[in-house]
């Protein structure tokens, strides 16, 4: 069974709708987004909608990674 959705609106710099794109991705928990880079995230977001590049996840998965050692 997958684990709960975790909210990833905690992470700064992700809003509602880039949650709602990266759930879309695969992307439901800081695990997930702690086990992949900054650049894959770019890469990804980017194939689903080109505005995304105003979005800057360098910060994104050291913060989940954060997160999930606080669980």
């Amino acid at each position: 069974a997958k684990p709960a959705k975790d909210y990833l609106t905690v992470i700064n710099g992700i809003g509602p709708k880039v949650e709602e794109m990266l759930n879309t991705l695969g992307f439901s928990s800081y695990a997930d987004i702690a086990a992949t880079t900054a650049k894959s995230l770019t890469e990804k977001m980017a194939k689903v909608d080109a505005s995304t590049r105003r979005f800057d996840p360098a910060s994104w998965p050291k913060q989940a990674a954060a997160l999930v050692k606080k669980k």
